[in-house]
């Protein structure tokens, strides 16, 4: 098989989380072009033909871990620190979601980094946060 290299990057202010430090979220406000739109049908269809090659959730992490994808997996911790910032756009917190995913990702055994954001609440809880990520085996 080929070897293909992608990066699939949210739509800026379009993202589907609302992390409370992130510039991106109000980003569009502040262009003459706010938005560019996402892109065609047919890059997309391109795209998934390439890289996934199947719908299917275990198609999908199989064949990360098969072609060794590094994914980065932004986790900043118990759902206590997490979840302050890390919202979805209802405004709930997304920490319970990313654990999930993690698991797949150990389940189907594809290499992951955590991406972890160091906030002023989460630099006053370094030892729970050690504890947590220690404990559940995130590198």
């Amino acid at each position: 098989m080929e070897h293909v290299s992608v990066l699939i990057k949210p739509v800026f202010g379009k993202c589907n989380m609302r992390c409370e430090y992130c510039f991106y979220f109000d980003e569009m406000e502040n262009r003459q072009i706010a938005d560019f739109g996402v892109m065609s049908l047919d890059t997309a269809e391109e795209i998934i033909k390439k890289v996934f090659m199947s719908a299917q959730k275990s198609a999908v992490f199989a064949f990360l871990a098969e072609n060794r994808f590094l994914v980065g997996l932004s986790m900043d911790g118990p759902a206590m620190v997490h979840d302050q910032f890390r919202k979805s756009p209802s405004g709930e917190g997304t920490q319970k979601t990313v654990v999930q995913t993690a698991r797949l990702l150990d389940e189907y055994s594809v290499d992951y980094n955590i991406l972890f954001t160091v906030t002023k609440e989460a630099a006053k809880k370094p030892e729970k946060l050690y504890e947590f990520f220690y404990k559940n085996n995130y590198k």
